[in-house]
């Protein structure tokens, strides 16, 4: 039964997911998320990825600490962090997400506002806010081999085996989530210089249409006023 109890709660760990947040931005909008800090507690992992809109870029800015009334009217000076988000920086990390690990070194609510204020694009972003990952401890054993019995010898076994297959299970997720991030931000690329060829075919076009009409206005003209003046020197 004990076996049976910690392989369904290890299987449990291993399946969960982390959910992010997913929101879009307006153009000329900006949007905060608040979040509680303690100085004394772990350090927090901010993910950010712009997942379509324009260029895929944002300015990330994080202020505080601060108070209700700051809150209340978003009028914010305290600035902690700012930062000009693009791919190149995205592309930086494994999973192509851009990533940061903030700590303050004073308590209170901070702000993590999203700035689009200078975008005239819609933009799709996911934000994730979670406690940095530890160092794995490191095992250490002194004197002799413990006196531990067959059962939790087995216990061991499998906890060990889970523990790698939570492992390969991390790093498998890890890379699909980059694969993924990667063909997000090529996939917008490209369709953006695709509406970019589209643009200037187009523009092209017109220009060319309109030489050719002109030409053809300015051709019939001279030749309308050559004929005319052919006519007065017979006459």
């Amino acid at each position: 039964n004990i076996l049976i109890l910690l392989l369904i709660t290890n299987i449990s760990i291993i399946l969960s997911v982390h959910d992010s947040l997913n929101f879009f931005i307006n153009p000329w909008e900006r949007k905060c998320f608040y979040e509680d800090f303690d100085h004394n507690s772990s350090a927090r992992t901010i993910e950010i990825f712009i997942k379509s809109g324009g260029y895929l870029d944002i300015k990330f800015v994080i202020h505080g600490p601060l108070d209700l009334s700051d809150i209340r009217v978003e009028k914010f000076e305290k600035v902690v962090i700012e930062e000009y988000i693009d791919p190149s920086k995205e592309l930086e990390s494994e999973t192509g997400t851009y990533e940061l690990q903030f700590k303050p070194t004073e308590s209170g609510t901070y702000g993590i506002c999203l700035d689009n204020r200078q975008s005239s694009f819609l933009k799709e972003v996911s934000l994730d806010v979670r406690l940095a990952p530890r160092p794995a401890p490191i095992a250490i054993q002194t004197g002799g081999e413990p006196d531990i019995s067959e059962e939790e010898q087995t216990i061991t076994r499998i906890q060990e085996s889970l523990a790698r297959i939570n492992k390969g299970l991390n790093k498998i997720m890890i890379k699909q989530l980059g694969d993924r991030h990667r063909l997000d931000l090529h996939k917008e690329t490209n369709v953006m210089s695709h509406k970019e060829v589209v643009y200037g075919s187009l523009f092209e076009t017109i220009v060319f249409i309109a030489a050719a009409i002109f030409q053809l206005f300015f051709v019939r003209r001279w030749f309308s006023s050559r004929h005319a003046s052919g006519s007065k020197q017979r006459a």
